[in-house]
């Protein structure tokens, strides 16, 4: 028979506070670790990536809205102009025309106070930018007589009785033309200014 060796094998220790087993524990503990903060770090970016994407989506519908909600605001102000401007066009038409009415009808009354509107119309036609041309002043006969003889002297050109003209009303003659201080003619003006505004 031969004989053979006995040797001392070595197992290790299966002895919780062993050292082998306590490092195979930490190791075991250090790799699972680094193992889950990576798969949470993976987690956490796919979430952080689903969610902006989400968010890019939410953004990009609300601008779409928004835009769509300025196109409407648009459309409707442009709507609402187009149906406006006519309706203040005429009611600025019947402003200007029932202004023009009262004050015909206010220098009417004036004129009804014969002193004051031949003392008005003379000093119209006296007013105006050509009166140092004016050779002579035709009145109303009524209003010649009711001016005052010191302003008829004032006046500095000679005065003229004419009955086609209104009371109220004076025309200044010059070598080349007149020069009408008529409330008509004056009313007549500023309609047409007014009428050529509204064009």
């Amino acid at each position: 028979m031969s004989e053979s060796r006995l040797s001392r094998i070595a197992f290790p220790s299966l002895d919780p506070r062993s050292d082998v087993l306590r490092g195979e524990r930490e190791r075991a503990r250090a790799v699972g670790y680094a193992e889950g903060l990576q798969a949470g770090a993976a987690e956490v970016a796919a979430r952080e990536a689903r969610l902006e994407a989400e968010a890019a989506q939410a953004l990009a519908a609300a601008m779409a809205e928004l835009h769509q909600a300025a196109q409407a605001l648009r459309t409707a102000a442009q709507r609402v102009s187009l149906v406006a401007q006519p309706v203040l066009a005429d009611a600025e038409r019947a402003l200007v025309e029932g202004g023009l009415e009262l004050a015909e009808a206010i220098v009417g009354i004036e004129l009804d106070d014969a002193p004051n509107g031949a003392r008005a119309a003379l000093a119209r036609v006296l007013a105006h930018e050509s009166a140092a041309e004016i050779v002579r002043v035709r009145l109303h006969p009524d209003d010649l007589g009711m001016l005052d003889p010191a302003l008829r002297a004032e006046s500095g050109v000679p005065l003229v009785a004419d009955p086609s003209v209104r009371p109220g009303d004076a025309i200044g003659e010059c070598e080349d033309g007149v020069v009408e201080a008529t409330i008509a003619g004056a009313m007549t003006r500023a309609r047409a200014a007014l009428q050529g505004a509204w064009r």
